[in-house]
């Protein structure tokens, strides 16, 4: 009994599968059908395939002219639509305007057509996926609503009903090339260019609409290219820029496509680019980085009856935000990956359209040791992911229809998909401007009187985050140099602290001539040096006449050898020190012991605090920052 109802329950299982195959196998028939038993082609249409006769075929084929080596069964006024053949890659449709013999072959003169000289009736809707090695594609109707094919997984509307695109299956197929994503086609990468590091994987999934309603002589087309992507991206922009850079990523020309509608071929052309691009206008550095999976629509429909041509464009993503690093920051600087999309009706018209998310920062913000803010970061932000689609529809030689003109399309800016303002506090720019103890990471206190127990100067300066003591150097009394502290960055950038027993002297053959200017106010306020007593202290004593400390920028414009040269040669090198405001003014020096003489101070021995370069320039950042560490000299508190 058992067996026998085991037996009952397979066979009806058996025919509930047969029975849906049927239905799915006859509505995916009776679509094609509806389309071919809704598309009248017209009768002076002649068809050129792969499969015709080679005796019929042309033997070569120009901008306005076909060439047969027999002759030809056409006539004036006659449509010739070719399919892919040896020597049509892409197809065409052209209208007859002439024949003639020249010598052993047959030249058809003619002149461009459009798919209304072809169909005197049609509905065509087709979708195709894009994949590396070839396309594949369905047909569909107009305001069907269920999944027809086994193949078909999602049924997306577009606003107004207009398009129905069905996508086909969305899985990267199993014997596709790995290219490191879960897409059809993408690539992980890393990319260099100075300032710029970018880095990440980007992948997608393409399909391509085409829809073409012709009627009475008018026509209704369109393209709509739906597209599945995700990613994630790193830059990485190391020092002060103003630059834009662009890098391909992975170019593709896949195979033509041919689909046949009531015998007529129509050839479909594709490319396919995947950029990356990257651009900045700060100081500072910055590290960005985000993720995003988005879906993309974008497209055209053109109405004859009207004229007008209608944008399709959508976009949903899904997003955790822009994420952001720095030591010092300000302006802006973005990251940006795109797919750049070429479709074409026989090589002639339809759409061009590149569709990319940039992630973006602008603003202030430094590293701060205030352990009351957010991150450890003072200042403000701007942060946003914004849809970035530009596009054209192309006609290079009309197809669709002879009014329906080249332009541009998706002028309008899209909104952000996502974006945040984020700010320290709602004082931030007060929280930049933070000067207690710690500031900017940690303040140097110069060692001598401690390391030798005795009365004398003691200086402190700030050394910022991104800044380090590279050496410090403190004597015993016995040496020429009492204490030499070196500070330095990444790049290289030294700020050096001197404390000399007199002046250093050395020989030099080399006379200078500089332009010193006052670019801010230092803290060193001079009084009366520890270790000299008041009674010991003159009016007359240098240190007693330094007067107003200034940071200054000392702009080295001339050198001369003394030894051959009569007039100074033209050079041009950048350095920074703390030196009385009376320094202010041209000067002419000899370059002894690194410039530390003549940029020394007498407190009563000589004391320096002078920053700068190998190659005597600064970034604006850094000049920023090495401002910021002279100012900061003064007097231990």
């Amino acid at each position: 009994m058992k067996k026998k109802i085991r037996r009952i329950i397979v066979i009806i299982l058996i025919l509930v599968v047969a029975i849906l195959i049927a239905i799915f196998g006859y509505n995916k028939l009776q679509d094609s059908n509806e389309q071919e038993q809704e598309t009248i082609v017209k009768k002076n249409v002649k068809v050129i395939t792969s499969e015709t006769d080679k005796k019929k075929q042309p033997v070569s084929v120009t901008e306005d002219s076909i060439i047969f080596n027999s002759r030809p069964e056409y006539r004036e006024g006659d449509v010739i639509v070719s399919g892919i053949t040896s020597t049509s890659k892409n197809g065409f449709i052209r209208k007859v305007i002439g024949i003639e013999k020249n010598g052993d072959s047959y030249v058809v003169k003619t002149e461009p057509a459009v798919l209304t000289d072809v169909f005197e009736k049609a509905q065509i809707y087709k979708r195709i996926k894009l994949t590396e090695d070839g396309n594949k594609s369905a047909s569909y109707s107009i305001g069907k609503t269920e999944n027809t094919y086994n193949d078909v997984q999602n049924v997306i509307s577009q606003a107004d009903n207009t398009y129905r695109t069905v996508m086909l299956a969305d899985k990267k197929e199993a014997d596709d090339e790995d290219n490191g994503t879960d897409y059809v086609f993408g690539k992980k990468f890393e990319m260099e260019s100075d300032p710029f590091t970018i880095s990440g994987e980007a992948g997608f999934d393409v399909w391509l609409d085409i829809k073409i309603e012709i009627k009475h002589g008018n026509i209704t087309c369109g393209m709509a290219i739906k597209s599945k992507e995700g990613g994630k991206i790193l830059l990485k922009c190391g020092k002060d820029w103003n630059k834009e850079e662009e890098w391909g990523l992975w170019e593709k020309s896949l195979p033509n496509y041919e689909f046949v509608v009531a015998g007529i071929p129509i050839v479909v052309t594709n490319k396919l680019e995947l950029n990356a691009e990257a651009g900045a206008e700060l100081e500072g550095n910055i590290g960005l980085s985000y993720e995003l999976a988005s879906e993309t629509t974008t497209g055209f429909e053109f109405k004859s009856k009207t004229g007008k041509v209608k944008e399709i464009k959508e976009i949903d993503y899904d997003s955790d935000g822009l994420q952001w690093e720095t030591i010092s920051v300000s302006g802006e600087a973005s990251a940006k990956i795109a797919i750049h999309y070429i479709s074409k009706l026989y090589g002639c018209s339809g759409i061009d359209v590149s569709a990319g998310i940039s992630g973006k920062a602008e603003g202030e913000a430094n590293q701060t040791a205030n352990t009351d803010l957010e991150r450890g970061y003072a200042g403000s932000l701007d942060l946003s992911i914004n849809p970035e689609i530009q596009g054209e529809l192309i006609v290079d030689i009309p197809v669709f229809a002879e009014d329906l003109k080249k332009q541009p399309l998706f002028e309008a800016k899209m909104k952000p998909l996502w974006s945040k303002h984020w700010e320290s506090s709602v004082k931030w720019k007060d929280d930049l401007e933070w000067t207690e103890t710690g500031k900017q990471g940690s303040k140097y206190i110069t060692r001598y009187s401690e390391v030798n127990n005795i009365a004398c100067p003691v200086f402190q300066f700030d050394v910022p985050w991104g800044w380090k003591i590279e050496s410090e150097e403190v004597g015993n009394g016995l040496d020429e140099i009492d204490e030499k502290v070196v500070l330095t960055n990444e790049e290289g950038v030294t700020v050096t602290y001197w404390d000399c027993q007199h002046q250093l002297g050395g020989r030099s053959e080399l006379m200078l001539k500089a332009d010193i200017s006052k670019v801010a106010d230092s803290e060193f306020k001079p009084t009366i040096p520890d270790g000299v007593g008041v009674d010991e202290s003159s009016a007359d004593e240098p240190y007693a006449n330094l007067g107003t400390m200034i940071v200054a920028k000392i702009h080295v414009t001339g050198e001369m050898d003394m030894k051959i040269d009569t007039e100074y040669s033209d050079c041009d090198s950048v350095f920074y020190a703390v030196v009385p405001e009376s320094y202010v003014g041209e000067r002419e020096f000899i370059g002894q012991a690194g410039e530390v003489d003549e940029f020394s101070f007498p407190y009563p021995t000589p004391y320096a605090f002078i920053a700068e370069s190998e190659d005597g320039t600064f970034t604006a950042g850094e000049e920023k920052q090495i401002i910021n560490i002279l100012k900061s000299f003064k007097e231990a508190e």
